[in-house]
């Protein structure tokens, strides 16, 4: 049995409870896995929602290994309890309470001081983050309207509680919220908190809603560990406006306010370039007279014009066919993408030829956006400039792409681009960006190791370790930052712990520059040996032969990792980008 779309939006609560072990053993049989550790404290009962977490994730490529508190016992296996948790070393932390862990709805300071008491204690484990349910309403209350504002009202105090929350979490780069009141909100507080599972299970939510709060949370890690999607792919006719173009001409197209379906369809265009501006790459794969089509973009009335996709193919091949070509020009994997077509034969026949790919299976102009962020492809755990500036970097790189034609060899390509690569170390400013790369980027990645804005703010000022961050500039304009190298001293050797790189920059000769002058700064430091380890994963096989092709000499090989020395008087080969300068 296939259990290929179980776990895709709108969700069958029934099924997935009722088929979570099958499900899990047909995930388990066809991905390969990122282990995590996840801690998981209780406020109230969590053993569904573990169970339904797990599938979540692993259908992301996440094999969650779980520590699992003590019921009731958050407090305590935090702050009182024997070191069980810590000696676990979780890389995540879910704390799993609801209202029904308020205590006293008198005390703002003493309740809000109970928590965060419990957030300090778990920053003290290295690396981790946490995940915090915020509060969701009470099903009643006894102030009726005034309960909302007035300062003894207790959704009142839920507000003021829930704002203390978001304020920790504007402040700590590593602690996360889990926006349980949204979801109750969404589905009801009525349909979401079901007393009889409460006094009976002691569910803090209606067991059916499990596999929403479970996904939720899924979404908050896969992005965690760069899972996200990253372009969104889209028909024209009926997707984008109403009507086929090629028929009814491109002012007749059903588009703004002058009618119900034209108003949905214009939200639409106002949701898609709001994501947009937030970085998620929008492209065009439609059936269509490119010039017809084109001349719909025109449309006045359209909030997206051409200028706001990257890729256009717009002519009569299989959708596919044309998908992949978007894929390859703009450098991403098909598990990257979301497709959106009203069609259902389109998005079959894309599914079909395209492993790992998503969609959103609804033709309903109406639905559209639902889906979408019902789907959990876009979960912002955090927003660089980088991100906002993504689609300009993308553009400029189809612009390099039209002038590879015409030179003879991809060296003199490269030699025109005038290329330069600011080099700068790890500092306040670019930490953000930094932790970003390292945890987003799969394909140019040695060994998937992490690191948080604060690790990287220590390892600033830590004189045993050696960071390279690198923005790359040439004649049609920035990158941003693109790629950096973490790497920790020991005597007279030094290991390079990650090396990752965006592919924006794939193919252009950036890791040979970098590693030039990576070997600069070890020989000021008389270091004599640089150490490179690749750890095999799924996605990284780019770089499978990173170090082989650096002159490095191997060391030990396994399945999954393999070991690299290089001596740091081996001559390096000269590159065609230019070092400007370097910044504290």
């Amino acid at each position: 049995m296939s259990f290929t779309n179980s776990l895709e939006y709108p969700f069958d609560s029934t099924n997935i409870l009722k088929h979570k072990k099958a499900i899990k053993k047909w995930l388990l049989d066809n991905n390969a896995f990122q282990e995590v550790k996840i801690a998981m404290l209780s406020g109230s009962t969590i053993g569904y929602i573990k169970d339904i977490l797990e599938l979540f994730l692993l259908k992301q490529g996440i094999k969650p290994v779980f520590w699992e508190g003590n019921y009731g016992r958050y407090i305590e296996d935090t702050l009182f309890e024997n070191n069980t948790l810590f000696e676990f070393s979780p890389d995540i932390v879910y704390i799993h309470t609801s209202n029904k862990n308020i205590d006293n709805y008198l005390n703002i300071a003493n309740e809000y001081e109970k928590f965060e008491k419990i957030w300090e204690k778990i920053k003290e484990i290295p690396n981790c983050k946490i995940i915090q349910n915020n509060f969701e309403m009470l099903s009643y209350r006894l102030l009726g309207n005034r309960d909302v504002y007035d300062t003894r009202g207790k959704l009142s105090f839920i507000n003021e509680l829930n704002q203390k929350l978001y304020e920790y979490a504007r402040a700590n780069t590593s602690f996360f919220i889990n926006d349980i009141n949204y979801l109750s909100a969404y589905y009801g507080i009525e349909n979401w908190y079901n007393p009889q599972h409460y006094y009976l299970y002691k569910y803090a939510l209606d067991i059916s809603k499990i596999p929403v709060l479970s996904f939720n949370i899924s979404n908050i890690i896969k992005s965690l560990y760069g899972k996200n999607k990253k372009t969104i792919i889209l028909d024209l006719d009926n997707t984008i406006w109403g009507g086929i173009i090629g028929d009814i001409g491109a002012k007749n197209i059903e588009i703004g306010m002058d009618s119900a379906q034209g108003e949905a369809f214009l939200d639409f265009q106002k949701y898609l370039k709001e994501l947009s501006e937030l970085g998620i790459v929008l492209n065009i794969a439609s059936k269509n007279n490119e010039e017809i089509a084109l001349e719909g973009l025109k449309n006045e009335k359209n909030v997206l014009k051409a200028k706001d996709f990257i890729v256009k193919k717009i002519n009569w091949e299989p959708k596919s066919k044309n998908v992949q070509s978007i894929l390859k020009e703009i450098n991403l994997l098909s598990e990257s993408v979301v497709f959106i077509d009203d069609n259902p034969i389109e998005r079959d026949e894309v599914r079909s030829n395209i492993e790992k790919i998503s969609t959103i299976n609804t033709s309903e102009i109406l639905d559209f956006i639902k889906y979408i962020n019902n789907s959990g492809f876009f979960e912002f755990t955090n927003i660089s400039s980088e991100d906002k500036e993504r689609n300009k970097y993308y553009q400029a790189n189809l612009n390099r792409n039209l002038e590879i034609g015409k030179f003879k060899t991809y060296d003199e390509y490269l030699s025109s681009l005038h290329m330069t690569a600011k080099i700068s170390k790890i500092n306040e400013t670019n930490k953000e960006r930094v932790s970003q790369l390292f945890g987003k980027t799969n394909q140019f990645n040695l060994t998937q190791k992490k690191y948080s804005p604060e690790q990287l703010s220590v390892m600033s000022t830590n004189k045993d370790y050696i960071s390279i961050v690198s923005e790359l500039d040439d004649k049609f304009g920035k990158n941003g930052i693109v790629s950096a190298i973490v790497a920790r001293k020991s005597q007279d050797n030094v290991e390079i712990e990650n090396w990752t790189m965006s592919c924006r920059v794939f193919k252009r000769g950036l890791e040979k520059a970098l590693f030039s002058y990576f070997v600069q700064k070890c020989k000021e430091q008389n270091i004599k040996k640089i150490i490179g380890k690749y750890i095999r994963t799924e996605k990284n096989s780019y770089v499978s032969n990173l170090f082989p092709d650096l002159n490095f000499n191997l060391i030990s090989k396994t399945d999954k990792e393999e070991l690299y020395e290089f001596n740091t008087n081996t001559s390096i080969e000269q590159n065609t980008i230019k070092i400007i300068k370097e910044e504290a």
